[in-house]
């Protein structure tokens, strides 16, 4: 707890007092240790018990009208007895230090429940700050999850309009890669514009690929392998993707090669193979 917040928490005031629990008088003798400039503080706190007298206490919010109730009611009682205590005095001195005496009494008693309120208010108003930003700081962890969501939503919309987009397109030729030895189960599909060569890749099943590897496309063109670029397979990625250009292709195939490719296919790593 910073000096300036432990200050305003109204500890110091219940310590003065004696109204304090261990746990607490735990917590300010750590910080009179560590804040050596605190028992200042403590001793401006006693020494203005008397001029605190003529000062008004701070009205409680409704929240703390309970607390205040009793602490007030603990004050009467207290009150009460002193005056039983006094009933029982045989002579009352009347001499002007007698005057004096009982006018500080007074102030000192009055000074006592003004404090006592304050403490309580300060206490309390500083449990409910702490609420507060405890509620805020769960609000915007909550504001940030839901965008994440929202993001995801998005993205997963742009993804399908773009795939229904593709199928739609009567330009498009669809090519099935089914799996090769190494993947039997492997299935991608390749759809190519026959009149601007785009090329997308709709990936049904491949296995994700290790951290240090992508698969790659090829396009094979008058037998040559032409690179059309790397691609992965996650679960948060689209299973669409538009790859490289390529004109006037004779098969499409999958490899899997080193993150970032290769400038030839490795063959006993390709996964998926299709003929146009």
């Amino acid at each position: 707890m910073k000096k300036e917040e432990f200050i305003s928490s109204g500890l110091l005031e219940l310590y003065v007092l004696g109204s304090i629990s261990n746990e607490e008088l735990s917590l300010v003798n750590d910080m009179l240790a560590q804040y050596p400039e605190l028992n200042a503080e403590v001793m401006r706190i006693e020494s203005d018990l008397i001029r605190l007298a003529e000062s008004q206490s701070p009205k409680p919010s409704a929240k703390v009208k309970s607390s205040l109730l009793d602490a007030i009611d603990v004050i009467e009682d207290s009150q009460e007895k002193l005056e039983e205590k006094k009933a029982k005095v045989i002579e009352i001195q009347t001499s002007e230090k007698g005057k004096t005496s009982m006018t500080m009494l007074l102030m000192v008693a009055a000074s006592l429940a003004l404090l006592i309120v304050s403490a309580f208010f300060n206490y309390i108003q500083y449990q409910e700050i702490q609420l507060a930003k405890q509620t805020i700081a769960s609000l915007n962890q909550e504001k940030e999850v839901l965008a994440n969501d929202l993001s995801t939503y998005k993205t997963s919309i742009e993804s399908a309009e773009n795939k229904i987009a593709v199928l739609r397109d009567t330009a498009n030729v669809t090519i099935p890669m089914k799996g090769l030895d190494i993947s039997p189960n492997s299935l991608a599909l390749i759809h190519w514009n026959k009149y601007t060569n785009e090329t997308f890749i709709d990936i049904a099943s491949l296995p994700e690929a290790p951290t240090d590897m992508q698969y790659q496309l090829w396009a094979i063109v008058d037998g040559v392998p032409v690179d059309l670029g790397v691609f992965d397979v996650l679960k948060s990625a689209a299973t669409l993707q538009k790859m490289k250009t390529v004109g006037n292709p004779q098969a499409f195939a999958v490899t899997l090669e080193k993150s970032g490719g290769s400038p030839t296919p490795t063959m006993e790593n390709m996964y998926v193979l299709g003929a146009v």
